[in-house]
């Protein structure tokens, strides 16, 4: 499964795109960029590295982007079972390269209610359009759903009229939302 970890053009990597990047999803809420650079820095050289915060309270949004200079850190990285930080599990997936050009149908949800049943998510964002794949990490360790999710619609009308919104909220719940260009954005923002 790959994530659209949200890099633009920028970032190393010898074959150029995506290839050395990864998404970090499941981080432990008090993770810095530091810590982050300095665990995933075992498995090659780290280019960039970025742990995701809410712009309001500049809190993290518990997941982060990882670049490296040579996309076979990538691989070192996802040849292991098992990450953990800060004593709690990660999960890191390969980032998927993304032209400007396309169309956004992908967003990022986090902030969710564990508890929430897949049907409530589904129903919530089945308002919206049609959804092509409905994405819900699972915490092992705390054997639940983990607070995020990514959902994929056949349309990027969908998206555009999700997005319309400023605020969404599940069963009294407020959420963030955000779309893979949104991702490009912030990533483009990266000082090198």
């Amino acid at each position: 499964m790959s994530y659209d970890g949200g890099f633009g053009k920028r970032g190393g990597g010898r074959g150029g795109g995506d290839a050395g990047k990864l998404f970090v999803g499941g981080l432990n809420r008090e993770t810095s960029d530091e810590e982050l650079k300095n665990y995933f820095s075992s498995f090659g050289v780290v280019a960039e590295c970025m742990v995701k915060k809410d712009p309001n309270t500049g809190m993290s949004r518990g997941f982060g982007f990882v670049s490296f200079t040579d996309p076979v850190s990538v691989d070192h990285v996802l040849a292991e079972s098992t990450h953990v930080l800060h004593g709690k599990n990660i999960d890191p997936k390969r980032a998927k390269a993304r032209s400007g050009n396309e169309e956004c149908t992908k967003v990022f949800v986090g902030g969710l209610d564990p508890n929430l049943s897949e049907n409530e998510i589904r129903e919530y964002f089945g308002r919206f359009g049609k959804i092509e794949t409905l994405e819900l990490p699972f915490d092992r360790e705390k054997n639940q759903r983990r607070g995020f999710c990514f959902v994929s619609f056949e349309s990027s009308d969908a998206v555009e009229t999700l997005c319309t919104s400023a605020k969404h909220n599940i069963g009294g719940r407020e959420f963030d939302l955000q779309t893979r260009r949104e991702w490009q954005r912030v990533a483009s923002c990266w000082k090198g």
